[in-house]
């Protein structure tokens, strides 16, 4: 009886690299497809010998969390998967471990600690579209409830660094996607990164000012876009195997 995965991402349609996972997958594994967008409690119940969630979502993240709980493995662990989804939290850990991150607050509009320009984002990744933010370049800073505001950042250009295991590459997304040097001082910070949050699978989006380095962002999933298709396939399927071998073998 083949090793059954249960993957939360959708059937058709979404990132081509994770279809030609899927594909990839199939003819030696079980692949259960969960719609990121739905909670399943009954998820421990389908007896999974490993739980991905390919696709971030509320209700995904939530199932990652009760995959763990029951002890099904899992690429990332729920509460670094967590962490990273809220912005507030995710800053105050990066900070409190020395990761350089712009100034930020998380505050209505009157306690808004700096003067603009100002970036400001909902204080959880799945609000809206997972990129939504407005500038406020000058003049009062209005907005309604709590937001996640950051100082603006002036750069020269702005790198996403893709981890999948010991995998790791970089992208200028300032300069179409096209692949990128991390340097040792790149590495050694997404390293601190995923210390912090003990991720195996996420991405991180650097600011790059001369020498400054200031973290904007961390993904527990990973796009991938700018990566050699063939190489980002091998290393997520390469993955995924070695994981759900090290559960067989452990079970045995």
């Amino acid at each position: 009886m083949p090793p059954v995965v249960g993957l939360s991402y959708w059937s058709t349609g979404g990132n081509p690299v994770k279809q030609a996972v899927l594909r990839q997958l199939e003819p030696w594994t079980a692949v259960e497809l969960l719609d990121p967008d739905t909670e399943h409690p009954d998820l421990v119940e389908r007896g999974y010998d490993l739980y991905h969630m390919a696709k971030r979502r509320r209700p995904s993240l939530r199932d990652l969390a009760r995959a763990a709980d029951a002890g099904t493995p899992t690429l990332n662990p729920p509460v670094g998967a967590w962490l990273t989804s809220d912005r507030p939290l995710r800053a105050a850990a990066l900070r409190a471990h020395d990761v350089p991150v712009p100034a930020f607050a998380y505050a209505t509009a009157a306690e808004v600690p700096f003067d603009p320009p100002v970036v400001v984002k909902p204080r959880w990744e799945w609000v809206g579209n997972a990129h939504e933010f407005s500038v406020v370049r000058d003049g009062p800073v209005a907005f309604a409830g709590r937001q996640f505001v950051e100082r603006y950042v002036r750069y020269d250009r702005v790198l996403k660094v893709y981890t999948l295991g010991a995998d790791r590459w970089a992208v200028d997304t300032s300069d179409r996607y096209r692949a990128a040097t991390a340097d040792s001082r790149i590495d050694a910070l997404v390293d601190r990164v995923q210390s912090i949050f003990g991720l195996s699978v996420f991405e991180v989006d650097l600011a790059v000012s001369g020498d400054r380095l200031l973290v904007l962002d961390v993904n527990p999933a990973v796009s991938l876009r700018g990566v050699d298709r063939t190489d980002a396939v091998a290393a997520y399927v390469g993955l995924v195997r070695d994981s759900v071998r090290a559960r067989l073998v452990a079970g045995t």
